[in-house]
């Protein structure tokens, strides 16, 4: 008797996955977005901690958080914003932005909000993850299981509290700028600022006006970057709906804003000609709104640009020459019930403390995941953390993240690189569901030469200078840096190969049963062209990387730039400079970019005279979005 085919039998037949997310931010509604847009025959269910969504914009709300790149800029490669408030948007709009992406494409149906992960185990035989999940909300434990784990919880989502003795005696208001409780009030207060990072650096200025009086402590010092105004430049309603009614003047002002953010990667390359230019004229700019010796001498660093995140000044600087602010130069050594102990040993008598100390940047998980041959994640990155790529990690089946270790975080655009990561782990799950794989995992020897060249790379970069970071575990001289060697442009483009040979992949039976029963999928699709191979002409997609790379970035559709000085001051000489500068100011012609005109003076010029000519071009990079 003649048995019909059938196209579940065909090749590369999709065959019904398992997955779980931890964590509903940026990283898994994302996630749920290219889910439901490009696959079926999968189930979803996203565990998110907290009582809603919006991953770090929902933690962080302390006065004054907002985002340090341009509003327009921080959201989806395909979902722009139109009606952004200001350049530099706040925490509750940037969490607004996700919650409504989240409601326009249905994913809050994938999304169990309060559900507490509190392990996941990997049962080899099986082929599955067991996880077990706290549902915090009626205190009821559940234990789900999945072909596929993707870790999404972020690198700055647990609070970095300081190690110092003597905190859970203190009787005052106490809080951290990732677990801000709005119930402490600070209307005539006297506080106590611990930190000087960008969360510091955001709350000073926000808190002075209302504070009695802020002593804040000053460990390690800062580059701040000078902005235009100390307010973040508020969008008319006219530019609103000017956005709205014309999309490519939006799309010139973000790709504007982005290739800036691209351009400028050699800062943080030692010893660059960007890093040489800018390092003086920001001690320049810092020591002129200071002018004070003490104050310098503590938040004016002695490393180079870029070693520690660089802040924009939204007020921070003259808020520390403000009557009610004392800075302490120092750190905190002790707690007791009425406040803090400096590390010269002076007491301080405060009413509320805040603790603007940064993340727990050691990537350990919060819970156990126990991998391949009962190895604890826990464990394994207990000292230094280490994965492949920052998606995977060696000896974990079928378990993926997003930002993992050595994904690029410290610059460029961040949510591209998620983008990147959601693509590359999604092609992983394709393969799975489409070939008869048990369980993939990077090997270990792939992962160790990753983290070697890494390693590697980091010596010639700002990165290893001697501050104080957390990508280096909050030390100086700590691990190597847990950043990508490149810039975000590098990692987009080494993120678009799957490398199989990189992978350890362990079938079901034979691998290539994905063959199927000889039948193709043009062959039971009705409406296919089974001709569909012939053609007048040669148009196949492009056989080699370059070429490939060369479509994807567009080669030759804009003017041609001589920016690459900057990662080769070796090879420039006076002569090359000039056709450089002269370039410059024909370019700006060409693309109407103010700045650029000053930009020749700044090429030519010696460092010691780049003054004004350095503001301006300071101006441009930081406020693109006013040229």
């Amino acid at each position: 008797m003649a048995v019909n085919p059938k196209e579940s039998e065909a090749i590369f037949a999709e065959r019904f996955v398992k997955i779980i997310c931890i964590g509903a931010g940026a990283s898994g509604l994302l996630l749920a977005y290219k889910l439901s847009t490009h696959f079926d025959n999968y189930s979803l269910t996203i565990y998110e901690k907290n009582e809603e969504i919006s991953g770090t914009w929902h933690e962080n709300r302390y006065p004054g958080c907002a985002c340090d790149v341009p509003a327009h800029n921080y959201t989806y490669s395909f979902e722009p914003k139109h009606n952004w408030s200001s350049v530099y948007a706040g925490s509750a709009e940037i969490k607004q932005y996700f919650k409504s992406f989240c409601a326009k494409y249905g994913l809050a149906q994938y999304i169990r909000l309060s559900h507490h992960v509190d392990r996941a185990v990997w049962d080899d035989q099986k082929g599955e993850w067991e996880v077990e999940v706290l549902d915090t909300l009626n205190g009821r434990t559940i234990r789900d299981n999945a072909h596929i784990v993707i870790y999404a919880c972020g690198y700055l989502n647990v609070p970095g509290w300081p190690d110092v003795p003597g905190m859970s005696e203190y009787k005052g208001g106490l809080l951290h700028s990732a677990a801000w409780d709005e119930s402490v009030k600070l209307e005539g207060k006297k506080v106590a600022l611990i930190g000087s990072g960008s969360s510091a650096v955001q709350i000073l200025p926000a808190i002075q006006p209302q504070a009695r009086e802020i002593v804040t402590f000053i460990r390690s010092p800062i580059w701040i970057l000078r902005t235009i105004s100390d307010d973040p430049k508020p969008y008319t309603e006219v530019e609103k709906r000017e956005f709205l009614a014309d999309p490519d003047k939006l799309m010139r002002l973000r790709k504007y804003n982005e290739g800036v953010m691209n351009s400028i990667y050699s800062l943080y390359i030692a010893d660059s000609v960007l890093q040489s230019l800018t390092r003086p004229e920001l001690e320049r700019q810092m020591r002129e709104t200071l002018q004070d010796k003490n104050l310098e001498d503590a938040l004016i660093p002695n490393w180079a640009v870029g070693c520690r995140r660089l802040a924009p000044d939204t007020g921070y600087l003259k808020g520390l020459k403000k009557p009610n602010v004392r800075v302490v130069k120092g750190g905190v050594t002790s707690f007791d019930s009425t406040g803090c102990t400096d590390d010269k040993g002076q007491h301080h008598e405060v009413d509320v403390i805040i603790c603007a100390t940064g993340f727990d940047t050691s990537f350990i998980p919060r819970f156990p995941i126990i991998g391949r041959d009962n190895r604890n994640l826990q464990d394994v990155w207990a000292n230094t953390p280490s994965s492949y790529l920052g998606v995977g990690v060696a000896d974990f089946p079928n378990f993926m993240m997003f930002l993992g270790p050595y994904s690029p975080v410290a610059n460029g655009p961040t949510l591209a690189s998620i983008e990147a990561q959601a693509d590359y782990v999604l092609r992983a799950i394709d393969r799975y569901r489409t070939e008869p794989i048990h369980s993939f995992h990077p090997t270990p020897a792939a992962e160790s030469d990753f983290t070697a060249h890494v390693a590697t790379f980091m010596k010639k970069s700002v990165y290893t200078d001697k501050c104080r970071s957390g990508h280096k575990g909050h030390t100086v001289a700590g691990r190597v840096p847990t950043l990508w060697p490149g810039s975000t442009l590098h990692y987009l483009q080494a993120m678009q190969e799957f490398r199989g040979q990189d992978w350890d992949v362990r079938y079901t039976g034979n691998r290539f049963s994905y063959l199927g029963n000889g039948i193709s999928h043009a062959e039971f699709d009705p409406t296919s062209d089974l001709a569909y191979y012939l053609k007048e002409e040669d148009d196949m997609a492009p056989l080699t990387r370059r070429e490939r790379m060369k479509v994807q970035f567009r080669s030759g559709s804009q003017p041609e730039r001589m920016l690459h000085f900057t990662y080769r001051p070796d090879v420039i000489n006076l002569p090359q400079r000039k056709r450089l500068a002269d370039e410059l100011v024909k370019q700006s012609g060409r693309i109407g970019v103010p700045g650029f005109q000053k930009f020749r003076s700044l090429i030519l010029w010696p460092a010691n005279r780049m003054g004004n000519v350095m503001k301006r071009v300071w101006k441009w990079f930081r406020w693109g979005s006013e040229a």
